[in-house]
């Protein structure tokens, strides 16, 4: 519906799907599991609420390239010894940027992501394109993990309520600049 009508996110929307997706899958990096194929078909946005499918309801080899779905840089290069929790950062990344430009980046054939992430940071804050350009860095090396991604975020950008057990769900306000 928001592709249609060209309805953007607005930029506390893409804020509560990042936290939900840094304490989701944050949670599962402590339990030593890897959602392994995540993608934007994986996250429901109804009502203000965001939720994220069961990894147990999408087992499927995360190395199997398949058409249509987000891929790391170091899958797609087929590397050896590949951190499948930093890949999964790497694709949350690209979902972030695709729900902040209503664009599917699965469908492009490796796309560049400079044109878009430059149109994604004329519409929303610093804050948010540094956290998605961490996100994004081609190597894994240089991407956090989500446990290193809600520490910043708790830390850094005090979203302390929207990370921890305490929150009761809501959608806070993105950070802003001083």
């Amino acid at each position: 519906a928001r592709l249609l009508s060209e309805t953007y996110f607005e930029e506390g929307e893409l804020w509560a799907i990042l936290a939900t997706i840094v304490k989701s899958l944050g949670y599962l990096q402590e339990q030593g599991i890897v959602y392994g194929v995540l993608g934007s078909d994986k996250i429901f946005i109804h009502d203000n609420s965001v939720r994220i499918l069961d990894p147990s309801a999408t087992a499927t080899d995360p190395l199997l390239i398949e058409k249509d779905r987000l891929y790391s840089p170091e899958i797609l290069n087929d590397l050896h010894d590949i951190d499948m929790f930093k890949s999964d950062v790497y694709v949350a990344g690209v979902i972030l940027l695709e729900c902040g430009m209503l664009e599917n980046l699965a469908k492009a054939v490796e796309p560049d992501l400079s044109e878009y992430f430059t149109t994604f940071s004329e519409r929303y804050s610093e804050d948010l394109c540094n956290i998605l350009k961490m996100m994004l860095e081609s190597s894994p090396n240089d991407r956090p993990s989500f446990s290193e991604l809600k520490h910043f975020l708790v830390n850094e950008l005090d979203m302390n309520c929207t990370l921890t057990d305490e929150c009761d769900g809501c959608i806070n306000p993105a950070p802003t600049d001083p």
